[in-house]
């Protein structure tokens, strides 16, 4: 399944108890999500570029008391290209690769942009700005496996520790 998204994407998820996007269920094909241009996530790892608009780039906004997506060992592989993600990724198995993304103002308890339980994230030219998260500011990993390649962390914040990775296990 591949969705390409053109100008952006607004979900907001109103329970406060669930993902916005669930893909815990078992899909038979992996789901591509692209969006913008292949270079319009720029090469900038101090995150400035961060700041400025979308610059075409489709935005995936989701709400700050639930996960934009949430994917189990059931899930199919994910595959984000080419977004800006407003919102967190809790990953409690499967495998996610993103490229060419920024995850940006993301605010949650554990991670404010990824929360790894289990599963594998591998993340290349993807930039991490502005996330908050009492423990990991941008990532929390208590599990699972994660690889950044060309990736980029910028004023992430944790309330108690970790303020770009918090790594438990």
């Amino acid at each position: 399944v591949v969705i390409n998204v053109a100008s952006g994407i607004h979900i907001m998820s109103g329970n406060a108890s669930g993902a916005a996007i669930d893909l815990t269920s078992t899909v038979a094909s992996d789901i591509v999500i692209v969006g913008g241009s292949e270079d319009s996530a720029g090469a900038d790892t101090t995150g400035r570029r961060a700041l400025q608009s979308a610059g075409g780039m489709a935005v995936l906004v989701g709400s700050s008391q639930a996960a934009l997506f949430l994917m189990s060992h059931r899930s199919p592989r994910v595959t984000l290209r080419n977004l800006v993600i407003r919102g967190q990724v809790r990953l409690e198995g499967g495998e996610l690769v993103i490229d060419g993304c920024r995850f940006e103002g993301g605010r949650a308890e554990k991670g404010g942009a990824l929360d790894i339980r289990a599963g594998t994230v591998i993340a290349t030219r993807t930039h991490f700005v502005d996330n908050f998260a009492q423990s990991g500011g941008a990532v929390h990993l208590d599990g699972g496996v994660v690889k950044f390649v060309a990736c980029g962390f910028a004023r992430n914040r944790a309330a108690v520790k970790g303020g770009a990775i918090d790594v438990v296990s």
